[in-house]
């Protein structure tokens, strides 16, 4: 996973003359200071919200034990296949096993040079696990705890070469992390101490509780966890990867509202071969940290000046719907002052954040525009770097956005928008089902400066799931055939990394 700095929104705060509106500072623990240098995008989730409130009654010991008859070789797979990617790039292994049990899995080229990668799935098609090849032509996942009783389909992937590949599916003693796990309350220590090595949890959850559920690694990014967390009948429910990249590459889910009342499992493992101590968490999370006040703190087309303490940051909210297009203004700064300007969506994810440059202070910043992919309460957060007073002003653009668009019910679309100043944002919304294949490509063309385009794509929970930079041929970002995990609507949030202007043409198809 990479670890970069999407780029964000940061707004122009300025002296104003007359007596301006006050603003309530609400406390917030001080956050790490960004890079001199702006950065624009959208990311992860918002820190991971470890208050409790009243203790809850101990949760009732979930029935996990196996339900199907246990194979009595530790060897449940062995077998040898021709792979042509040219002609016969995907082939499948079937097996049954039973939850709880920890399996590994071996692939190895005996004959022919191939390039591939092993990609498990449950008989939901959801995957759980997907491991490329090495150098040798090898590859191993080194353990997997079995999350559910029934058929799992171990797909090979061969992307280029001819060969023959052995595959071997094996029980192994004990897994090195995971379990069932009582109360609701959890902390839960483990260790990734290779890579490729995936981590089953095993827990009760009440239909309505409000949950903070994370895989807390002891150091930054050793590990950098991912975590999926599946729901009593089966079915994936929400995934998680970095809470705030750069600065916290953490897997967490910071208010999951639980549909349901059952047993709930979580797949953790490390992204980029990382390895490392982590504590997996499951908090209730207080109903009263999560309800807004009565009414925002600002409003869309009022002016606001604050003052600001050094590295003492200032949330302030507002209320916005679906497809609002705004442009966001930090202006009229005092000498010295640089400051960072992100944007939350209501669950709490970062869209996106604009890093003030201390060589350059007190220049105004602006998010020239952005269309909000959610209806509720947004924040925003100002990150100073130094005492100074600036104003603040989110503006409507009245729906005159230059990119960007809702395709809830199109398999496929085709498209031009125009990016005309440098910090824009084009947000695309699209319904996709469990299991779809989705493709976007971009071409881009540079009138100013530098047009370096990026995206992100975002869960209908607003979690960042990819984000896509160059490819090996090309500077614009390419996906292709990303298998979507959960059915709701997704949102493609197209940028540039750098300052310029141009435009760019946008297809997208999904089946």
């Amino acid at each position: 996973m990479k670890r970069w700095y999407l780029l964000g929104l940061l707004m122009a705060l300025t002296l104003f003359a007359c007596s301006p509106p006050s603003i309530h500072r609400h406390p917030t623990q001080a956050m790490p200071t960004a890079e001199a240098s702006e950065a624009i995008g959208p990311d992860a989730a918002a820190p991971l919200d470890q208050a409790a409130g009243t203790a809850s009654p101990a949760a009732p010991e979930p029935d996990l034990a196996p339900l199907t008859v246990q194979p009595t070789s530790p060897v449940l797979l062995t077998d040898t296949r021709i792979f042509d990617a040219e002609e016969v790039s995907n082939e499948s292994f079937e097996f049954s096993a039973g939850a709880g049990r920890v399996i590994r899995i071996d692939a190895q080229v005996i004959e022919g040079t191939l390039d591939y990668q092993l990609i498990l799935r449950n008989d939901s098609d959801v995957v759980l696990a997907r491991i490329p090849a090495g150098e040798l032509g090898n590859a191993r996942l080194n353990e997997f705890n079995i999350p559910r009783d029934g058929r799992y389909q171990l797909e090979v992937s061969a992307q280029s070469g001819r060969g023959a590949l052995q595959v071997t599916i094996e029980m192994i003693d004990s897994a090195t992390g995971g379990g069932i796990l009582q109360g609701f309350e959890i902390a839960e220590a483990a260790v990734l101490g290779q890579s490729n090595v995936f981590h089953t949890y095993r827990f009760t959850l009440r239909e309505g509780d409000i949950i903070s559920i994370g895989a807390i690694s002891d150091a930054y990014a050793e590990p950098d966890t991912a975590m999926l967390l599946f729901g009593p009948d089966g079915g994936l429910v929400a995934e998680a990867q970095d809470r705030e990249a750069p600065v916290d590459l953490d897997a967490v889910l910071p208010a999951f509202e639980v549909p349901q009342s059952g047993t709930y499992v979580a797949i953790v493992s490390a992204t980029d071969d990382t390895m490392g101590p982590y504590t997996f968490v499951v908090n209730p999370v207080d109903e009263a940290d999560l309800l807004p006040p009565t009414e925002p703190d600002v409003q869309v087309g009022n002016a606001y000046r604050v003052g600001f303490a050094a590295e003492d940051p200032l949330l302030v909210t507002f209320d916005a719907q679906l497809g609002d297009a705004l442009a966001i203004d930090v202006f009229d700064l005092t000498e010295d002052f640089a400051p960072g300007l992100y944007l939350y969506a209501p669950g709490g994810q970062t869209l996106a954040f604009v890093v003030g440059n201390p060589d350059l202070p007190g220049q105004p910043v602006r998010i020239d525009e952005i269309q909000l992919p959610f209806s509720g309460r947004y924040t925003l957060e100002i990150r100073p770097n130094v005492d100074g007073q600036a104003s603040l002003q989110i503006s409507s653009l009245n729906d005159q956005i230059s990119g960007g668009g809702f395709y809830f019910d199109a398999n496929s679309f085709a498209t031009s928008a125009t990016i005309e100043a440098p910090r824009v944002f084009h947000v695309y919304q699209v319904n996709a089902s469990a299991g779809d294949l989705i493709s976007v490509e971009l071409s881009s063309s540079t009138l100013t400066g530098e047009l370096n385009l990026a995206m992100a794509l975002l869960d209908p929970s607003g979690n960042q799931l990819v984000f896509v930079d160059d490819t090996p041929t090309s500077s614009d970002p390419s996906l292709q055939l990303y298998q979507i995990q959960a059915t709701g609507s997704y949102v493609l949030v197209v940028y540039s990394l750098t300052i310029g202007t141009g435009s760019y043409d946008i297809s997208y198809e999904r089946r």
